[in-house]
């Protein structure tokens, strides 16, 4: 409770500071109260209720002695008069900072929400207990997309980018990159201006910034979707292509040419994702001491990958083909199922001269996409079901509103594993393999 002193300031000045924060209130002028901080140093303050009800409104008015008594006794009147005609001063000032919150700091802000953090050199890191809610990719595109595409407006209040900022944006980055990277740039500005678009609201819980300004390109119809891929490796390529595959570990000069050939191979014979296996541990003890960079594991009795942070947060287990056990099984290493010789995941990058070299063998391209589509289309040429092979690789099956019948399904490990294996083997069929 604040105690009241003749105001003078030798008297102020003598004031000692307590274990805790104290006030002494001005005798002279009801609300106004110079508070003593632990530290040593001393502030004014004035409080008063609101007419409007509520909690009593607080305001810093300034130091002292740099405040005079008489200066603090001045501002506690217009202060006061504010707070005595509904005017709420602390909310105005919070409203002016949130309007003013820059595209970089509501980026850090959307991470944060996935439980993404990064430091002040710009490298992420992830919070003991917390699992990040994005992939390794997503993590990538969302750095990309303030150092690369929007770097120049990292500290631009988003209130201030505008329509026009943005459709001159969006050409820019069609002409210098690519339709699909422009549009990944403006998906991710739009989710970034949306989250603080709802959340930033004033007093009568209204939002405080203007409408995305990135919902102008599809008002004007500027906004252009780009084609989905559909290249596959055919038929008649896919014997070349895989007999390239196969010469990699006795060929191809590289320390990590086996470890590569077992990965490129369980792409195909899986149809799952780079960023499903590469943070794959080989085992649920390593998982558990590497749970901030590893996305499952495998289990070697069970035969089947465990993915803990799938897509969608979906936790999902799929069975294997004889053919991808005998490749992890064969190839792991102590932590990882696709490792170094350093002991470190395999990258994804180092993956690509891989691809280039079997192109250059087989004259057949193909990337991890076109390994993913392959395996897709041989399935479904076997009249497998949809969900079956929708969850070998790694899709996740909606269930309530968009798919009734989806929520009714459990797909059984058993049923699962004959669908993978069918297919592997419809892929060696295909491929001539030995």
């Amino acid at each position: 409770m604040a105690t009241k002193i003749t105001f003078d300031k030798r008297s102020l000045i003598a004031l000692k500071p307590r274990d805790k924060l104290y006030r002494i209130g001005d005798p002279k002028k009801p609300g106004l109260k110079l508070v003593v901080h632990p530290s040593g140093s001393k502030t004014w303050s004035v409080v008063k209720r609101s007419p409007r009800g509520g909690a009593a409104v607080s305001r810093k008015l300034g130091g002292f002695p740099n405040m005079t008594i008489h200066q603090a006794r001045a501002k506690a009147d217009e202060e006061l008069s504010a707070i005595a005609s509904g005017i709420n001063r602390n909310q105005q000032e919070k409203e002016v900072r949130q309007a003013n919150i820059t595209l970089g700091e509501a980026r850090l802000k959307y991470l944060a929400l996935k439980n993404v953090f990064e430091d002040e050199k710009g490298e992420t890191y992830f919070k003991k207990n917390l699992k990040p809610d994005f992939s390794p990719g997503s993590i990538k595109d969302y750095r990309t997309f303030i150092r690369v595409y929007m770097a120049d407006w990292a500290n631009t209040p988003l209130s201030q980018i505008d329509e026009i900022m943005i459709a001159d944006r969006y050409e820019l980055l069609k002409k210098k990159h690519s339709l699909s990277r422009a549009n990944s740039a403006i998906r991710i500005f739009r989710a970034i201006y949306n989250l603080q678009y709802h959340t930033i609201k004033d007093k009568d819980r209204k939002p405080i910034l203007p409408p995305n300004p990135a919902l102008i390109l599809g008002q004007t119809k500027r906004w252009k979707n780009t084609k989905r891929r559909k290249d596959i490796i055919r038929r008649a390529d896919l014997p070349a292509w895989v007999a390239s595959l196969n010469s990699v570990p006795l060929e191809y000069a590289g320390a990590t040419a086996t470890v590569q050939y077992a990965y490129i191979k369980t792409m195909l014979y899986t149809g799952l994702r780079p960023s499903h296996l590469l943070p794959l541990t080989s085992s649920y003890e390593q998982y558990l001491e590497h749970k901030e960079s590893a996305r499952g594991y495998y289990d070697v009795r069970e035969k089947l990958f465990y993915f803990y942070t799938q897509k969608n947060d979906v936790e999902m287990e799929i069975p294997v083909s004889l053919q991808v056990a005998a490749l992890i099984e064969g190839n792991a290493g102590d932590t990882w199922a696709f490792e170094t010789i350093t002991g470190k995941a395999l990258n994804s990058d180092t993956a690509k001269e891989v691809f280039r070299w079997i192109k250059e063998r087989s004259g057949v391209h193909a990337m991890p996409n076109v390994l993913r589509r392959t395996f897709l289309t041989i399935a479904e040429a076997m009249d497998l079901s949809h969900y079956a092979y929708k969850t070998l690789v790694g899709h996740k099956i909606m269930g309530g509103a968009q798919d009734v019948t989806a929520g009714y399904i459990s797909s059984e490990h058993d049923r699962l594993r004959r669908a993978a294996q069918m297919v592997a083997d419809r892929i060696d069929e295909l491929s001539e393999a030995v």
